[in-house]
């Protein structure tokens, strides 16, 4: 069974010279979905910042071979405990898909989560899929023009934004932010920035579904693990 691209189930799709233009639809399910969404992009956003009696909440600190996991402090000896819960998380997602088909996909897949939040922004500013499907034809300038650089600078701070909480995970994310203002930052930490920067910009922004058709190993395995009784 080919894999689906999760992404575009949810909308009506229309394409022009192979690109899809993804239009946002309303109803229960797609309702519930932001909700869900929206829960794990604000915890992504909010847990680099809390911290308990001036500890990190959530720090995977690799120059002190610290991990701090909601106030409780791991040493590096403690990993393979780590890697047994992550085993046992990963067995669970996957026994999930013969359950409940592509939940994980279409509600807390963070490929997902994210091209949802760059279409937001592209129909902000370049109108609904109908819209920009029709402006394919007709030439790059004027106000088209000026929608499309907001677009990709919107898209850039998003990116930049979602880059820098996750450096905030391994590296503080207080100074983090102040080595920045200050001019500081080490070369780690900016090649972190710039790599999740320009990762999530192409994959939220450029690839897309191609993602889930020929990089997802996932979507692979779903195509086997569906049977009569799986919900799609």
């Amino acid at each position: 069974m080919e894999p689906i691209p999760v992404i575009n189930q949810p909308s009506t799709t229309t394409a022009v010279g192979g690109k899809i233009h993804v239009r946002l639809t309303q109803g229960f399910y797609q309702n519930l979905r932001r909700l869900v969404s929206g829960s794990l992009l604000f915890l992504y956003f909010a847990l680099v910042w809390i911290q308990v009696d001036g500890q990190p909440w959530l720090l995977f600190d690799f120059g002190q071979h610290r991990i701090f996991l909601f106030g409780i402090e791991f040493s590096w000896s403690d990993l393979p405990l780590m890697a047994g819960l992550m085993i046992a998380g990963t067995a669970l997602l996957f026994f999930m898909a013969v359950g409940w088909g592509r939940l994980w996909c279409g509600f807390a897949c963070p490929q997902s989560i994210w091209t949802w939040l760059f279409i937001r922004i592209e129909q902000l500013t370049e109108g609904r899929a109908s819209v920009r499907r029709k402006n394919e034809q007709k030439p790059l300038l004027g106000s088209r023009l000026g929608r499309r650089i907001l677009k990709h600078v919107l898209w850039a701070v998003l990116a930049f934004v979602t880059a820098l909480s996750f450096t905030g995970y391994f590296v503080p994310i207080r100074e983090l932010v102040a080595d920045m203002a200050a001019l500081e930052l080490s070369l780690y930490s900016l090649f972190w920035i710039i790599m999740m920067a320009s990762l999530t910009y192409v994959n939220g922004g450029l690839v897309r579904e191609k993602v889930c058709f020929h990089m997802c190993p996932y979507s692979r395995f779903q195509g086997v693990m569906f049977d009569r009784d799986t919900r799609t």
